[in-house]
């Protein structure tokens, strides 16, 4: 078991440790910027690539029943 004062020692520390963490991240100079990609999909695409999307998760299910997933619940 741990006592009091141990337990006070280790708060210490990981606020110490965050704290200088924080510090840290203060001095990182960060320059974001969007960058599109191939893989970045326009919006326009959106809706045919749902339905192919869709269509490879139905095709990849052991089981299903319509427009539904048959999966048991809480085996694990």
């Amino acid at each position: 078991m741990v006592s009091d004062k141990e337990k006070a020692a280790v708060e210490k520390e990981a606020r110490d440790i965050l704290k200088k963490f924080g510090e840290s991240l203060d001095k990182i100079k960060a320059d974001f910027e969007e960058e599109v990609s191939e893989e970045t999909r326009a919006e326009e695409d959106t809706e045919e690539a749902d339905k192919e999307f869709r269509e490879r998760m139905f095709d990849n299910a052991p089981k299903k029943a319509g427009d539904f997933f048959i999966s048991e619940k809480a085996k694990w």
